[in-house]
C-alpha cells in the first residue's frame, strides 16, 4: 500500500500514499496519507479508494478537490479534524461514527 500511485477519477495522477491512518478504537484503516507531487501531504478516505492494479488506486475525487482538502496534519486526526475532513469529502457523520484516527506503525 505504501508507495501506491494516487489517481484521480480523470486518471491523473493526484500524489503517493505516504501512510495510513487507523481508528484508535477498532485499528481498521480510515484515512490515507497522500504526498502530492508539490511535497504537501493530504488525506483521503480509506474507504473511497479502489485498487486498480499493482500499486495503484484510483479515488472518486478530482485532484484539485484532493489538493485542496483541509490541512490536519498526517500523525493523528482529532475527531474535529476528521469531521471536516468527511463535511469536505461529503462523507456522512455522527456522534457514533469511528471517523478519526492515528498513523500506524511500521
Amino acid at each position: 500500500m505504501l508507495g501506491s500511485v494516487v489517481r484521480d477519477v480523470g486518471a491523473a495522477t493526484v500524489g503517493v500514499v505516504s501512510g495510513l491512518l487507523l481508528s484508535p478504537r477498532t485499528r481498521r484503516p480510515r484515512w490515507l496519507a497522500v504526498r502530492l507531487p508539490d511535497g504537501r501531504q493530504r488525506l483521503l478516505p480509506w474507504s473511497a479508494a479502489t485498487r486498480t492494479g499493482v500499486q495503484q488506486l484510483v479515488v472518486p475525487y478530482s485532484a484539485a478537490q484532493v489538493t485542496g482538502a483541509p490541512d490536519v496534519g498526517d500523525a493523528q486526526v482529532s475527531t474535529l479534524a476528521a469531521r471536516q475532513l468527511c463535511s469536505y469529502y461529503g462523507l456522512p457523520t455522527s456522534d457514533e461514527d469511528d471517523i478519526d484516527g492515528t498513523a500506524a506503525s511500521a
